[in-house]
């Protein structure tokens, strides 16, 4: 079943953007062959550790040097109906200079400015649109986008903590949806994040937490800020990509990241409940690997699959009752009395055969980082998404509330992906927050990293829980995008069908064996929780 994983965007909630705009296609049922070492075990060969046990910088200080010792205090206002490219306007009140550039979706222009530092800048766009987006792009590398959502008069859009090199640079704007009218693009140097940021508590949601979840919580806690661990998502039912990984730098990731959506009643590819995609992820709990579980979660309806057009409504499902902690004779008394859809009810259903693998992990007192109904807010990519925010913060609570109150599961910490703060299911139901990037642009997304600062009222951790091109660890030091890890995708992005590494892929060998053997980076030897 081939179907387009939608490029997530740049959004720093109430005044960064969204990007990003390309499609990648994968196979969900193309089944890797086997590679070296073997598809489904981990060599118990130790690594060796060429890296000195003593970093050379203290991560989040080294990026703080170059910001302290080269930022210029700068301020700098560009009017783009000055550039010939720009296509000037001035129907429109409220603008600054004499118009503004107007461009629609597909239009975009180019013109050339220069900057005085290498340095971080925050760089605003002053837009007026009802609902567009606007790539920022560098001598021809994406470095964001700006959401520019309900802006009726022209208002500024930032992307904070963006690098850019001192001297000429090219500059394009381009238009990804909508119209845009835009007055101006300011570059300001950036201010700094406070190195306390990353003093996060080792709190979990769950008060009745398992000892191991706690322990993970709180190595996780201890290495924000100081380390990065690395994690990998897998074909189901495989360790392909982990074992590609291993042939290119000879280390394993820290973190495996497998899916749950063979577990669920109505998941119509291959494998559907077959116990190899969780006896693998026990066997590298086994090696003393970080246990992690996407949920591509099929919809509980016939051949809906997780996509928005397969005729299941969310908005039917949700129930003004609490309906968490029913059992089945109390699913169907509630369905008899119309206080419960059959939607609903297929819900719950789909959780509890879910949870009925997860207690494997929890009999053995294996913590599980689990990420389900990701990329919250996002429209037009997942079911769960399409009933709103409320319907979502339903769905979500029900869930961690069935599986923690319902079926005991205290060995759960939850990751919640989004892009909308109204999304959020809130702080007594999430423990970590993460973001997704799709780009091929060689950054530390910085801009994307402050938007998972923003989630909740309580600091949290902040993942990087998709990306296509491994980060640059040189990059995110710099930027002091220190995120608590990252899992490459699956797939072609890094591997063949064959199970070997993808020629066509950005995730080279060399991307690979300096980002496994950078002094940022923990791998599975370094795991001791």
């Amino acid at each position: 079943m081939k179907h387009k994983h939608q490029l997530l965007s740049l959004c720093l909630a109430a005044v960064i953007s969204l990007s990003s705009c390309k499609t990648i296609e994968y196979d969900d049922n193309e089944t890797p062959q086997d590679s070296t070492p073997t598809v489904g075990t981990i060599d118990n060969e130790p690594q060796s550790d060429n890296r000195s046990d003593s970093l050379p910088f203290t991560a989040g200080e080294a990026h703080a040097k170059i910001w302290a010792d080269n930022r210029l205090q700068y301020n700098r206002l560009l009017q783009l109906e000055d550039f010939p490219e720009s296509s000037p306007h001035n129907a429109l009140s409220g603008y600054g200079g004499s118009g503004y550039a107007q461009m629609s979706a597909g239009e975009g222009f180019t013109f050339d400015t220069e900057l005085p530092e290498s340095q971080h800048y925050l760089v605003g766009l002053k837009i007026c649109a009802v609902d567009s987006v606007v790539v920022l792009s560098i001598d021809g590398t994406e470095l964001g986008a700006f959401y520019a959502n309900g802006a009726k008069d022209f208002s500024l859009f930032y992307l904070d903590g963006i690098y850019i090199e001192g001297g000429k640079h090219s500059i394009r704007l381009q238009c990804e949806k909508g119209i845009a009218f835009m007055d101006s693009l300011e570059f300001h140097d950036a201010g700094l994040m406070p190195r306390s940021r990353f003093d996060t508590a080792a709190v979990l949601s769950d008060d009745k937490a398992s000892k191991n979840a706690r322990s993970l919580m709180t190595y996780l806690t201890e290495h924000f800020g100081k380390r990065i661990l690395t994690g990998q998502t897998v074909t189901p039912n495989t360790n392909a990509e982990i074992n590609a990984v291993y042939a290119a730098s000879g280390r394993f990731p820290a973190i495996r990241v497998g899916d749950l959506a063979q577990y669920t009643n109505f998941y119509y590819g291959d494998n559907k409940n077959a116990d190899t995609e969780a006896n693998l992820a026990l066997d590298w709990a086994d090696k003393g690997g970080i246990v992690s579980f996407n949920w591509m979660w099929y919809a509980p309806t016939d051949g809906a699959g997780f996509g928005v057009d397969g005729g299941f409504s969310l908005a039917k499902a949700v129930s003004q009752k609490d309906v968490s902690k029913l059992d089945d004779a109390g699913i169907e008394a509630y369905v008899s009395s119309g206080e419960l859809s059959r939607e609903g009810a297929a819900l719950l259903r789909d959780i509890d055969s879910v949870a009925e693998k997860l207690q494997q992990f929890a009999d053995k007192d294996i913590p599980v980082l689990l990420r389900p109904l990701q990329d919250g807010g996002i429209e037009g990519l997942f079911w769960w998404n399409e009933a709103g925010a409320e319907a979502y913060v339903w769905l979500w609570q029900t869930l961690y509330n069935r599986l923690v109150g319902y079926h005991g599961l205290h060995n759960l910490i939850w990751v919640w992906s989004g892009e909308d703060t109204a999304f959020y299911p809130g702080d007594n139901y999430a423990d970590l927050t993460s973001v997704d990037v799709w780009s091929d642009s060689d950054t530390s997304n910085l801009p994307r990293f402050f938007t998972g600062l923003l989630y909740g009222e309580r600091k949290k951790l902040v993942s990087l829980t998709e990306c296509s091109l491994i980060p640059d660890p040189d990059v995110l030091n710099r930027d002091g995008a220190l995120w608590s890890w990252f899992s490459l995708y699956r797939g072609d992005v890094i591997i063949n069908p064959n199970g070997s590494l993808n020629d066509y892929s950005l995730n080279t060998v060399e991307r690979i064996k300096a980002a496994y053997n950078h002094e940022l980076t923990l791998t599975l030897d370094e795991v001791h929780y």
